[in-house]
């Protein structure tokens, strides 16, 4: 017997890979433009994702048994200070 399975765990299984891979070109390409702040880092010098986690799916119906959807990703990024030798 088939298990039932939500839309939202076979986007997880089947496209995790791909999500993820854009995701990171993306904040590699632009970790620049993005407003990355953090307490400990006051200047920003570099940014790479390290890991991302799939936190929603919204899911919407199409006609002739299709479906739209669209994928919230919560990612998570390392960030690295400048180093500025003063001489």
């Amino acid at each position: 017997m088939a298990t039932g399975r939500s839309f939202a765990e076979f986007v997880k299984d089947k496209c995790y890979n791909g999500l993820y891979q854009t995701a990171e070109d993306y904040v590699n390409e632009n970790w620049e433009s993005m407003d990355l702040y953090t307490r400990n880092v006051h200047r920003v010098g570099h940014a790479e994702m390290i890991d991302a986690t799939i936190e929603r799916v919204y899911v919407r119906d199409l006609p002739e048994m299709r479906v739209a959807f669209e994928v919230g990703m919560k990612c998570y990024t390392k960030v690295a200070t400048i180093v500025v030798n003063e001489i």
